[in-house]
């Protein structure tokens, strides 16, 4: 049984629901994953709830939460290592000075995490004013990342379904096909049958 449900998105996409052995199957963005009927209900309450520009990525996160959710962490945590290493460089480059007025304690927590991460650093040929100088060009780095966290979680939201479907799904398919290839048998040589040699008694 298949009912499809007109959706008031832009771009006039459709959502598919079908049944199949008891389960209902959302389809979108050719979505080949299946949802118990409960998680179906839930699903669809979450879509009620959601603004209509974010329904697709939420029907994405539905039907494969563990990639999905996989990728999400991924490009949250390179949005931040990324942004973090090249803003330290040009505040190391270029002596950049830092106008804003950061707070004292974002300040101190990264220089912490700073000079923590930087503990196997070797500083040898550095002066202490340069030693410092580095540490707080990372500490005010760090705090810049912070503050971008809003840009940096709509960022990974939305590249989220185009790293799931280059990255994540190639990599579980060369495992899924990993776990399906049968192991050969082994098959035994067969043994040399060697013909038993009869006399003859001599009349």
């Amino acid at each position: 049984m298949s009912v499809r449900l007109r959706s008031h998105w832009p771009l006039g996409r459709n959502i598919g629901l079908q049944m199949a052995g008891g389960a209902y199957q959302v389809s979108l963005f050719h979505s080949t994953s299946f949802l118990p009927d409960k998680r179906a209900a839930l699903g669809q309450k979450i879509l009620n709830k959601v603004p209509s520009f974010l329904k697709p990525y939420t029907i994405n996160f539905i039907n494969k939460p563990i990639a999905n959710l996989t990728s999400f962490l991924i490009l949250h945590e390179l949005t931040a290592v990324g942004p973090l290493i090249g803003i330290w460089y040009l505040f190391h480059k270029y002596q950049i000075s830092i106008p804003l007025d950061l707070p004292q304690w974002a300040i101190s927590k990264g220089t912490r995490i700073i000079d923590d991460s930087m503990q196997s650093f070797n500083f040898d040929g550095f002066s202490l004013n340069e030693k410092f100088q580095l540490i707080s060009e990372g500490a005010y780095a760090f705090v810049v990342v912070k503050m971008l966290m809003p840009v940096r979680v709509v960022l990974s939201f939305a590249l989220t379904p185009v790293f799931t479907r280059f990255v994540i799904e190639p990599i579980q398919s060369v495992f899924s096909k990993k776990k399906k290839e049968p192991e050969s048998p082994v098959v035994d040589k067969p043994t040399e049958v060697k013909p038993k040699r009869v006399e003859k008694r001599r009349l």
